[in-house]
């Protein structure tokens, strides 16, 4: 085999296991959440076998109640992280979308490749670049804009690690989405047999 034929194999390689990655990610995004849902559910429709809410330090502690109510805090918790690995998720990709067409645009108008050099998030603040694609407009590039090429580098380069951040951050806030989840059943666990 020649070194083309070697690295072709291998750039296909690599785009069909990016593919499962991407799949499997989504599917456990999409399958955790839907789990958090349906045990908040669950723990909401048998509230009626707890007491009600007294708070009088003179009673003495229900822990079986103590457990329930934690519980349903840590699902409630479990489930914000998991929308928020989902959004997040669909914003890496829309940025990840936008810029795989724009280098095809810069080249197409420029012949020229547009900078593919490793992005640091040492620094970045992941709820900030959250909370900036969600209530910020994001600053993409327009068609109009290719003619300008150093613009287009920049605002390129900011889109760029946006959408790593993003990445990043979907997950991140899965696994804690995951381990939450966990530890609520734990928890759950201990009404059960308390």
């Amino acid at each position: 085999m020649t070194r083309d034929q070697i690295m072709k194999e291998y750039n296909e390689r690599y785009r069909f296991w990016s593919n499962q990655i991407l799949s499997q990610f989504g599917y456990t995004q999409n399958l955790f959440t839907t789990i958090g849902f349906g045990f908040l559910g669950y723990l909401i429709s048998i509230r009626h076998k707890y007491p009600e809410i007294i708070i009088n330090s003179s009673l003495p502690l229900d822990w079986n109640f103590v457990f329930y109510l934690f519980t349903i805090l840590l699902v409630f918790v479990s489930v914000f992280f998991g929308s928020i690995s989902i959004i997040s998720r669909l914003y890496d990709l829309r940025l990840t979308r936008h810029i795989i067409s724009t280098r095809k645009e810069v080249f197409k108008k420029h012949n020229k490749s547009l900078p593919d050099n490793f992005i640091d998030l040492k620094k970045e603040s992941l709820s900030k670049a959250f909370f900036k694609v969600l209530f910020c407009q994001i600053g993409f590039i327009k068609n109009t804009e290719i003619n300008e090429i150093k613009q287009v580098e920049l605002k390129f380069e900011n889109i760029r690690k946006l959408s790593k951040i993003l990445g990043s951050l979907s997950w991140k806030s899965h696994k804690i989405q995951l381990m939450i989840l966990f530890f609520s059943v734990l928890i759950y666990s201990l009404t059960i047999f308390n």
